[in-house]
């Protein structure tokens, strides 16, 4: 007899492609490797402003929130209500390659509030880092559809107090890298982009955040070793499509 799931138990994948700085590639090399190498999940979705050229397997809907941009497109996986998403929310960023199985990405430490990889730079957060909980990057992140919410909502009560700058990314290729900082008020604060955010605002809320094992995710630029590695993440550049590695050729497809 077929029972339906309850939707509490889904496992989503979820992608956020915005602009033109990834083309449908990206998704579609994505889409490729999760079902390469994940037996557990139940949808893949990509939100996006424009899904032309994403392979029609792939589940897309359209950004909600209009007046974000670049990264910051990302805080809306946060929404108490999205669509008609339930569960597990497992959030990769396009700009990296699955080699290897990542069930171990959902089922690591279920009880998590927020579970994400420690920063490779070290960065420090200044005033508002908190002991114990290294600076997290946003690359990857798995979190309960719903459960905090107040990561966009506070961004949003709180955005007209902060100034907002743009500034040359290399990645992007024109100054289009948005900031918001509070340089007055103590402590000060600066947000280089939506995980400096997210990290500011789970601590100040007391979240507990946990960090996957350092060796199942590596960066291409700064880690030693990616032969035991689940997934690596091309940050800033290099991206995929620039590099001649064997095992990018391989995994990127």
């Amino acid at each position: 007899r077929w029972v339906c799931k309850r939707t509490l138990d889904m496992k989503n994948i979820v992608c956020v492609k915005w602009g033109k700085k990834f083309d449908s590639s990206y998704v579609n090399n994505l889409f490729n490797a999760v079902n390469r190498n994940c037996t557990i999940f139940d949808r893949f979705i990509c939100f996006t402003d424009d899904k032309v050229g994403l392979n029609s397997k792939i589940e897309t809907f359209e950004l909600t929130r209009s007046d974000l941009e670049i990264c910051w497109n990302k805080l809306i996986l946060f929404e108490k209500r999205l669509y008609d998403l339930e569960g597990t929310i497992l959030f990769f960023d396009l700009d990296l390659i699955i080699k290897d199985n990542i069930d171990d990405l959902f089922n690591y430490k279920k009880e998590s509030i927020f579970i994400s990889i420690k920063e490779w730079y070290g960065r420090d957060y200044g005033m508002y880092l908190k002991k114990g909980f290294p600076a997290f990057n946003g690359s990857i992140m798995r979190f309960e559809m719903g459960n905090l919410s107040y990561v966009i909502d506070d961004f949003y009560k709180r955005r007209s107090h902060f100034t907002e700058e743009k500034l040359w990314d290399k990645a992007l290729g024109y100054n289009g890298k948005v900031i918001y900082h509070d340089l007055i008020n103590l402590p000060p604060v600066v947000f280089y982009g939506d995980q400096e955010w997210t990290y500011y605002i789970l601590t100040q809320k007391n979240e507990k955040i946990e960090y996957y094992p350092s060796e199942w995710i590596t960066s291409y630029k700064l880690s030693e070793s990616h032969d035991n590695s689940k997934v690596v993440v091309f940050h800033g550049v290099p991206k995929p499509n620039e590099v001649d590695d064997d095992f990018v050729k391989e995994h990127w497809k």
